[in-house]
């Protein structure tokens, strides 16, 4: 959990070239033919 939408935007940024193993290695545990589905939840107040 971060402390904005813009600090989660940031967080997209700090990807690196390592660790794109680590995310093929996740992905391949998904079942379906669409890719998995993302979704965030924002709390306000």
């Amino acid at each position: 959990m971060v402390e904005s939408w813009f600090a989660h935007l940031r967080q997209h940024g700090w990807t690196t070239g390592e660790d794109s193993p680590v995310f093929e290695r996740a992905r391949q545990f998904h079942l379906g033919p669409a890719p998995p589905t993302v979704s965030h939840q924002i709390v306000t107040g």
